[in-house]
């Protein structure tokens, strides 16, 4: 797993690469988590991440609410189809407004109010 980090707009970017799973997740959960803090907007660009385990899911979730409770908002990018089904079969898909790309993603946390 690669974990890339920008700044666009004002809102602090994650591009992940790779397999999100038992042995990844730690590090993704660890940078991220870092950046979380009040009324913060993060985007997690999966385009380049090509599996989800159960363990990735976890972490997305943790993330998920710890944002939520310090008023923050995220998005999630480019799901490759397969990993969007399990996302909407899960419902991890209310935990994140799911975009097609970055530019829309910008737009919506620059909208919306704090999940």
């Amino acid at each position: 797993m690669d974990i890339k980090k920008y700044l666009k707009d004002n809102v602090m970017v994650f591009e992940l690469s790779g397999k999100l799973d038992v042995n990844t997740s730690p590090a993704v959960q660890d940078e991220i988590m870092v950046q979380i803090e009040p009324d913060c907007r993060i985007i997690i660009d999966m385009e380049k991440c090509d599996y989800v385990s159960s363990a990735g899911l976890r972490v997305l979730m943790i993330i998920a609410k710890q944002m939520a409770k310090v008023g923050g908002f995220g998005a999630l990018v480019g799901l490759q189809e397969e990993i969007k089904d399990v996302m909407e079969m899960t419902g991890f898909d209310n935990l994140f407004i799911i975009h097609e790309n970055i530019e829309q993603a910008l737009v919506s946390v620059h909208k919306e109010e704090a999940i």
